[in-house]
């Protein structure tokens, strides 16, 4: 799938992260990712089986 030429349904798209496992500040009244290097490599290892492709 050629993400750049085609558009994607929203309703055929499968979220793989559950955003309510995410913590978040509001900031201005906008709800923001709130962060550390420590939490998002344990939330990585707890949820990426298997790395592939192009990871930072």
């Amino acid at each position: 799938m050629n993400l750049v030429s085609e558009k994607v349904n929203p309703k055929d798209f499968k979220r793989k992260v559950d955003k309510r496992e995410i913590p978040i500040c509001e900031i201005m009244g906008v709800e923001i990712a709130a962060i550390n290097k420590e939490w998002l490599m344990k939330y990585i290892d707890d949820t990426v089986k298997s790395p592939s492709g192009n990871l930072l």
